[in-house]
């Protein structure tokens, strides 16, 4: 028996049909891909973090934003793909620690990421905060196909 002869739940699946059994395969590699930054320093600045490769192209889903600190005025981040601003994502003055932001928006429709695109982030507006702890975690997330 092989893993192409289960269901999600592990059962053997000696009555499905070719087509149920190629959904199933092509759901199981259909998974989300992440570049995370971590921010210890919102000083204005270029190039925040290090740069993150794409490893697998796929469709970009979403941008988001935990803060581990309170910010004293609002924080803009700009994702980048091969220094092209591909999306942004803005932090309101005083957002509570640890909240999820997701308002995060691409500069197109169907964003898609190509297998070797460098993606980089810069800050364009912030309170200056530095923590050698991190002041913050933002994610660009895409599906990988």
């Amino acid at each position: 028996m092989y893993l192409e002869d289960l269901d999600p739940k592990g059962r053997f699946l000696k009555s499905m049909t070719t087509g149920w059994l190629n959904f199933f395969k092509k759901l199981d590699r259909s998974v989300y891909k992440e570049a995370r930054f971590e921010i210890s320093d919102t000083t204005v600045a270029d190039h925040v973090g290090y740069p993150v490769p794409v490893l697998e192209s796929g469709h970009a889903i979403d941008i988001s934003v935990v803060m581990k600190l309170v910010p004293t005025s609002g924080l803009e981040l700009v994702f980048k793909r091969n220094t092209v601003r591909i999306g942004s994502i803005w932090v309101p003055a005083n957002t509570t620690a640890y909240t999820v932001v997701t308002q995060g928006t691409f500069e197109a429709k169907n964003l898609q990421l190509k297998e070797n695109d460098v993606l980089t982030m810069q800050i364009t507006q912030s309170d200056g905060t530095i923590n050698a702890g991190g002041v913050a975690v933002a994610t660009l997330r895409w599906i990988a196909e």
